[in-house]
């Protein structure tokens, strides 16, 4: 067998070997999480970036973190709504894929 780069075996099928699997699996988990994390703690950063050193000043704060609320749901319940999605749509193709025409 053909070895590649750093003693793995070159199968000729990118993606195809438990390898690229395996990156793939942990660069979607990353992101994942990244984008969680993001959706969890950013608006609250945003919100103080436009908050006035002086509590006198004219402020859009509360604005801006309501906004930012309201999209973050609006993203969270995208991605569950489009991960739903995804899943029954994978399955319905695997299935559609796995049946065999009869003779």
């Amino acid at each position: 067998m053909a070895e590649g780069q750093a003693g793995i075996p070159a199968t000729g099928t990118p993606g195809k070997s438990g390898l690229g699997r395996r990156l793939i699996v942990e660069l979607l988990i990353g992101a994942a999480v990244g984008m969680l994390l993001v959706g969890i703690v950013g608006p609250g950063i945003v919100a103080w970036w436009y908050q006035p050193p002086i509590a006198d000043a004219f402020s859009c704060a509360s604005s801006v973190r309501a906004a930012l609320e309201q999209f973050v749901w609006l993203q969270l319940s995208a991605a569950v709504g489009l991960a739903l999605a995804s899943t029954l749509i994978s399955f319905l193709v695997r299935r559609r894929l796995g049946k065999k025409p009869s003779p």
